[in-house]
């Protein structure tokens, strides 16, 4: 009788082997290299996920969730191991698998709005930005909203940054810098800081570097009415201001050199790994005889506060929508060619540019960190 009852679970253990054989390894989550947030046409969306194996998922959201990514999506960050993707028409934030991107949830909004930048302050808490006049605490672990805080009328943010529970943010009209108690947010700024932001350059990403200084982008003239790029450091704790000043070279200046800044237009930027170094664009002299120029990165060093030229990017000019810089430190900007497919350009230091298939209007560049 044991002999017989050894037998059957024997059998019984062989048969599920074979079954599982049969069935084969389940496959492991890929790791995700980086996401693209596309802005797409006709209120019609979209995510894109390239995968460390190469592998391109086009229509990620699309197929992870059998349909179109309602809307315009804005920007996406990872808070509690999931990711948050804000969007608009109509506002909302959907949250996502981190492997799968299912929607796990959508928080909708009670009100007309229009969510931008999303950064959590608190292990159970985050702040949206609005242009719209608002900020919106959520509440990240049951993923509803705390308050929508509505703004003096003149204030509505698209970026905005926390430094030791400062929120930090740009005026509408570009006018100054607000800033706000985490604890105590009301409809008017604590205290504004006097730094004069360029309109053209209000949505430009605001960064909180290794040093807990705050970085804003602007463009302006200098004492000398010479045009310029300055990077704007601020002291969160002081709110003392100082600044590095790019200036402008133009044809016929006898100091133009290939690869000098000539202008800044479209005004995009990243922060490094490590949160030393900003990466943003600039029109570089590409034509010294011609004084022709064309788009380029610069990186600024945070501890000494100088700049270079980082990598050419030929070929990427009136269509870039967003740029993002690799840990490894590979340059890829947004080609936003058309409504029928945008690509993702890599610019790599062999400069052996490639070009990665995407949504259509890629808007933003995400590196999971």
């Amino acid at each position: 009788m044991k002999k017989i009852l050894y037998l059957g679970v024997l059998c019984t253990i062989l048969l599920s082997a074979c079954n599982d054989d049969d069935k084969g390894e389940i496959t492991p989550p890929r790791d995700v290299q980086m996401l693209v947030v596309n802005e797409g046409v006709n209120g019609e969306g979209g995510l894109s996920v390239i995968y460390g194996d190469g592998t391109i998922e086009v229509n990620a959201y699309e197929k992870a969730n059998e349909k179109i990514l309602q809307g315009s999506p804005y920007a996406i960050n990872s808070i509690n191991d999931k990711y948050f993707l804000t969007a608009s028409a109509p506002a909302r934030i959907e949250i996502l698998d981190p492997t799968t991107f299912v929607v796990l949830k959508t928080i909708d909004y009670e009100k007309i709005g229009m969510p931008r930048d999303i950064i959590p302050i608190s292990e159970s808490e985050a702040i949206v930005a609005d242009s719209i006049h608002q900020l919106t605490k959520i509440n990240t672990v049951t993923n509803t909203v705390v308050e929508h805080i509505t703004l003096a009328e003149e204030w509505g943010m698209e970026e905005i940054a926390i430094v030791n529970n400062k929120l930090f943010g740009t005026h509408l009209d570009a006018s100054g810098i607000a800033v706000f108690d985490i604890d105590n947010i009301t409809g008017n700024p604590q205290s504004v800081i006097p730094v004069s932001i360029s309109k053209s350059v209000k949505t430009c990403k605001m960064h909180v570097d290794k040093n807990n200084k705050l970085w804003i982008f602007s463009t302006g003239k200098n004492a000398e009415s010479r045009n310029c790029a300055y990077w704007i450091k601020i002291d969160p704790e002081t709110q003392k201001v100082d600044s590095v000043e790019i200036p402008f070279f133009k044809r016929g200046d006898e100091e133009l050199e290939l690869g000098v800044p000539m202008g800044a237009t479209y005004n995009k930027s990243y922060l490094s790994l490590d949160k030393g170094t900003i990466y943003f664009t600039l029109q570089a002299c590409a034509r010294i005889s011609a004084g022709r120029d064309r788009l380029a990165i610069f990186a600024l060093d945070v501890n000494d506060n100088s700049y270079k030229l980082y990598r050419e990017t030929p070929g990427v000019e009136a269509r870039l929508n967003g740029m993002g810089i690799s840990p490894e430190g590979e340059v890829y900007l947004c080609d936003a060619n058309g409504t029928i497919a945008g690509f993702v350009r890599q610019f790599p230091a062999n400069e052996t540019i490639s070009a990665i298939q995407v949504g259509i209007k890629p808007r933003m560049i995400w590196f999971p960190r």
